[in-house]
This record gives C-alpha cells, structure tokens and sequence, in this order.
C-alpha cells in the first residue's frame, strides 16, 4: 500500500517561484523543479511536491488549483496549469523521491548535495549538504543556481555578507563554505529560521551565521556582499534601503526575476544609481550582479 503521494503541476517559468512556496506551505516534504531537456530554456517547467498519504491531499490539490487560479488572475501566465495526483508506492519511495534532487556541481569549487548521497573523492572543496524540506532552496531553482554560480566566480575570503530571503540557508551556507567570513541572514516568513539554523549547523557553519526574521530594512551594518534572491516585486521597492547597507565597492547579486520582469529591475537599477556589472540568465530567469554607484534619478516602476 502506498504511503506517499505526489502532487505535480506543470506550469509557466511565471508561476514557478509562487507555487513552489505555496507547496511547501501545504506541508510538502520536498519539492522539486525540472524542466525537460527538450524544453531547455523554454517556458514549460513541472513543479512536484512529496506529501504523506492521507485525508488532505484531495484539498492540496483543489487549493494549488485555486492557486494557479489566482496567479493567472494576478497577471501572471500559469499555462498549462496541468495538476495531477500520484500515489507513490513503499518500494519506489526512497529512491523515486530522491531522485529528485540529484547532487549539483557549481564550477570546480562547489557541490550542493542531499545528505544521502555519498561526497565523491573528486569533490570541489566547498560541500553543502542540504536535504529538500519546507524552506524554498535546494539549488534546483533556476534562481538560485543563478546566484550559486555568480558566487563561485567571486573570491569571497574573508567577505562579511547578508542574505536576505534566506529560505533554506543555501546561498548563506555556500557563501561561508566558499571563504565568507560572517552572514547576517533575515527572511520575512519566521518559520524558515529554525530550518536555515538546522542546515547550517549541519555544515558546521552556524557559529558564523545570525539568523533573525526580518527584511533588508532591520539588517544593522555595512556588508561587502548582499544577496537578494526574492522576487522583482521586492525587489524594486527595497532598492534604496539595500544601498546604505553596502560597504563602500560592495557588491549586491538580486535574483529571483522572472525574464519578463527583468528590464524593469535593470531601469530600476540604473535609474537608482547601480552599476551592473554582469546579468546572468537560465531557463526564463534573471540574475544581477551590481555595484552602488551613486544617488541616480528618482522615479517610479
């Protein structure tokens, strides 16, 4: 008898950091993002969420139907908007649900694997180990590969950084295993703290992490790196409290930025006096690597 389900949608690069949250919010012990080769970098994106088998599921999947409903009512293109139901069974839980997520290089300098995979000899020297839970980030989602990798081409010995939306942990965790001095890591939603302190203390890198709930507004002090992997929507409005919280020649990587929305945060960017210096993209989204430049022109986006 299966004990397990899983309920899997696919849907626009649109919809996909939305309904990835709101998975985790019905209680999904994992959820995965994939996109089929033959549709590397197109729109079409399936989003599978793990959950126990019992009384609710049937309401997950009316609520994430409802969901995909309010998006597409918000603008936003969730098509196909497919949803579907599976039940998993005992024999092919373990190793069905965790093919999911497959280790992930990032350059020669890091790995981001589930604990039940065993580290390679050839391993890069910076490891983090993090297993799929409630908190959005397991390096599966083109935005964070996005900003994993911008990390991995910076040289960050030494580097006091802040992390704000720090879900999971994994770009404050990565930033530390890749020389990162300190991380001062906040995120709006309180219950994704507890599950960042736990990843973090399971790569040995909690004595050098302050987690607290917060934005980028109740973030005291000057960093050399900020990480801002949210949403363009947040983005844009928080721009002129990131600058002061940037050490003079800081640098501040705003991801999370659906491809459509990205011209918008690079006016918004420029106009506020930010230097960019590299934009990176992947499969429909947009990564930002700036520098504050100056006090540039006031408008409204």
């Amino acid at each position: 008898m299966a004990n397990w389900a899983l309920i899997r949608l696919v849907t626009h690069t649109d919809a996909v950091e939305a309904m990835t949250h709101h998975l985790s919010e019905l209680g999904a012990l994992g959820v995965s993002v994939l996109q089929e080769e033959a549709d590397l970098g197109g729109t079409r994106v399936t989003v599978s969420g793990f959950y126990p088998m019992d009384d609710n599921l049937g309401h997950h999947v009316i609520d994430v139907r409802e969901r995909l409903n309010e998006l597409k009512g918000f603008g936003l293109n969730t098509e196909p908007a497919q949803v579907a139901l599976k039940a998993v069974e005992n024999d092919d839980w373990e190793t069905g649900w965790q093919s999911h997520f497959p280790p992930r290089r990032f350059g020669d300098r890091l790995l981001i694997t589930p604990s039940w995979t065993p580290v390679p000899e050839d391993a890069p020297p910076a490891v983090v180990l993090l297993d799929p839970g409630m908190a959005f980030g397991t390096g599966g989602h083109p935005s964070t590969q996005l900003c994993l990798a911008a990390l991995v081409d910076m040289d960050l010995g030494g580097v006091e950084v802040a992390d704000i939306g720090v879900g999971s942990g994994i770009l404050a965790i990565s930033a530390l295993k890749l020389g990162a001095e300190s991380v001062c890591a906040v995120d709006v939603d309180e219950r994704v703290i507890p599950i960042a302190r736990e990843n973090a203390e399971k790569n040995g890198v909690d004595d050098r992490i302050q987690l607290s709930v917060g934005d980028v507004e109740s973030v005291d002090g000057r960093f050399e790196l900020l990480l801002m992997n949210i949403l363009a929507e947040v983005i844009v409005p928080a721009l002129p409290a990131v600058a002061p919280r940037l050490s003079p020649g800081g640098t501040a990587v705003f991801a999370g930025i659906a491809d459509h929305e990205a011209e918008r945060v690079e006016n918004a960017l420029r106009a506020g006096g930010w230097a960019i210096s590299d934009i990176r993209r992947d499969d429909g989204w947009t990564a930002f690597v700036t520098q504050y430049a100056g006090e540039g022109r006031r408008h409204e986006y």
